[in-house]
């Protein structure tokens, strides 16, 4: 009985896990239609994330930052980045493009913006 009843616990437990996707009801006429919300990616105008090699370190890329005019905005201990700005009226293409050349740096990523709506 009690195995039966830890069981049951445990897959209530990972059922309550699994993720649904978010759904809204709107009506039109008579019937009812559902259509599935999925957030549109946005990202900031103005902020990368920099991933460096850790055998190279992060100094090249804070003095290639300080060169270009950006502003070290995080520097991240749970994996090897950072997050800067880039300067203002510099488009973040060039910008994506002059961080990729640093010696070091892995990948170069917009900084995603999230919602919780």
């Amino acid at each position: 009985m009690k195995k039966t009843t830890m069981l049951f616990l445990v897959t209530c437990v990972l059922a309550s896990c699994v993720s649904t996707k978010h759904a809204t009801v709107t009506k039109e006429s008579e019937e009812d239609k559902v259509t599935v919300n999925k957030p549109a990616t946005q990202y900031s105008n103005n902020t990368l994330i920099v991933y460096f090699d850790t055998s190279i370190g992060n100094k090249p890329i804070l003095t290639a930052a300080k060169k270009y005019g950006s502003e070290i905005l995080y520097q991240y201990n749970i994996v090897n980045a950072v997050a800067l700005t880039i300067p203002p009226n510099t488009n973040i293409n060039e910008a994506i493009i002059y961080y990729q050349n640093v010696k070091g740096v892995l990948q170069v990523n917009r900084d995603k913006v999230y919602s919780t709506e």
